[in-house]
C-alpha cells in the first residue's frame, strides 16, 4: 500500500505543481553519466523524443505495479 500510495501522491503533486524551470520553458538534460551509445532509448526519451502524457503514465506505472505485484505472488 505504501508504493501505490508514493505513486499516486507523486502524480498528483507532479499534476498540481509548476514545471520545473518554470512555466513554458523549455528545459534541456545534461546526461554524461547517460552517453547516448550505452543507453540509446533513455537519452532519446530524455532529450525530446518522449511525450508525456500525465494520465497515460499513470495508467501504465500503476498497472505495471499491479502486474508486478501479481507476478510476484507466483
Amino acid at each position: 500500500m505504501n508504493c501505490l500510495a508514493a505513486f499516486t501522491i507523486g502524480h498528483l503533486l507532479a499534476d498540481v505543481s509548476d514545471p520545473v524551470g518554470g512555466q513554458g520553458r523549455a528545459r534541456r538534460i545534461s546526461m554524461p553519466l547517460c552517453p547516448q551509445s550505452s543507453f540509446p532509448h533513455l537519452h532519446a526519451a530524455l532529450t525530446g523524443s518522449y511525450l508525456y502524457d500525465p494520465n497515460d503514465q499513470f495508467e501504465q506505472g500503476l498497472s505495471a505495479l499491479i502486474c508486478g505485484w501479481s507476478v510476484r505472488r507466483s
